[in-house]
């Protein structure tokens, strides 16, 4: 379970015109504000979005060659992230740096991780397959899963709806302003990160910008939508970077640049 920020660009043709109300949670007195898009922008979003949702089944064979390299890119990128840290950081360290990680993340980073980097091929091809029911004679794997799969669960703002409350339609102009301030900071070293209010160590204290900073922007591409992401999302909170903060950034500013400076963004509470 993964909650993470990303935008939608959306064409200055079709409104960005939302409700909001309050609602109180269960068992709770706390109240939350839900966003309701209108159903000219809810309809856009849903077909932004559609592409990149878990649910959506795409049926396709995967060669063997290519399950065992999908394999060893996802050890690959594990080892150059949590394990490298884990490494550097010994144990304790790491321990402290993610005091609110599950203990299955710290037995896996441990315990079962470093098994994976002595494995054979067929080790990996047996572990990628080991959940799918139907494999050719000749090793490939029927996938009805999605391969662009982002998300599972949206909505507008959501839990970071106070933080995004007076951003949600800004114009590509207001954000790349935004956005240019935000690689200035981060090119002379400063951290955007507000201190926990909770009194609880900072978890991932390399991390500089904001937890709510966006992780993807949708664009419109053609006759299709694309998912530009600053990494990956998975289970438990955790997530993985192809990039640094900084050329994140830059990306973002790149693909923003290249969009009607007319067209707003929305910004999406996802879940994966």
């Amino acid at each position: 379970m993964t909650h993470f920020i990303a935008a939608v660009a959306v064409p200055p043709s079709v409104s960005v015109e939302t409700s909001t109300r309050p609602r109180v949670l269960p068992f709770s007195l706390e109240a939350i504000i839900e966003t309701e898009p209108s159903a000219e922008l809810g309809e856009f979003l849903s077909r932004a979005l559609a592409r990149f949702d878990e649910n959506r089944e795409v049926e396709r064979w995967t060669a063997k060659a290519d399950i065992i390299a999908e394999g060893r890119r996802s050890i690959d990128s594990y080892r150059d992230s949590y394990y490298d840290e884990a490494l550097s950081l010994g144990e304790a360290g790491y321990r402290a740096a993610r005091p609110h990680a599950r203990e299955a993340h710290f037995q896996h980073v441990f315990v079962e991780f470093p098994k994976r980097l002595e494995w054979s091929d067929e080790e990996v091809y047996a572990h990628e397959i080991e959940e799918w029911d139907t494999i050719r004679e000749d090793g490939a794997r029927f996938d009805t899963d999605n391969p662009d799969a982002r998300w599972d669960w949206w909505t507008i703002g959501g839990r970071w709806e106070e933080n995004f409350r007076t951003h949600q339609g800004e114009t590509i102009a207001t954000a790349l302003t935004a956005l240019r301030a935000a690689l200035s900071d981060i090119e002379s070293g400063q951290s955007r990160r507000p201190e926990p209010v909770d009194g609880r160590p900072i978890e991932d204290p390399d991390r500089r910008l904001e937890w709510w900073f966006p992780r993807g922007l949708v664009i419109e591409s053609g006759d299709t939508f694309e998912w530009i992401a600053q990494g990956s999302e998975g289970w438990f909170g955790m997530t993985t970077d192809d990039m640094t903060e900084a050329d994140w950034i830059r990306a973002l500013i790149a693909a923003a640049e290249s969009l009607d400076e007319n067209t707003r963004l929305v910004y999406i509470d996802f879940h994966i």
